[in-house]
């Protein structure tokens, strides 16, 4: 499965707040499209992050806290 370039890997809403998560290697490096997308969705209000598995555990607990 595709998808549209700079488009998040997972996007939804957790108690009715947008969220978008692109996920990322430990060695992976956002492109500037994603950065720009992320931000934007970020400025609206929504949460929006990237995640590499070593701050996955925080990731998690500001989801648990949405």
């Amino acid at each position: 499965m595709f998808q549209v370039a700079g488009i998040p890997d997972i996007v939804g809403v957790v108690n009715g707040r947008f969220i978008a998560l692109e996920l990322k290697a430990d060695n992976g490096k956002p492109s500037p499209l994603q950065i720009r997308n992320i931000d934007l969705i970020a400025n609206a209000g929504g949460y929006a992050k990237f995640v590499y598995p070593k701050n996955w555990e925080d990731i998690k607990r500001e989801l648990k806290q949405l």
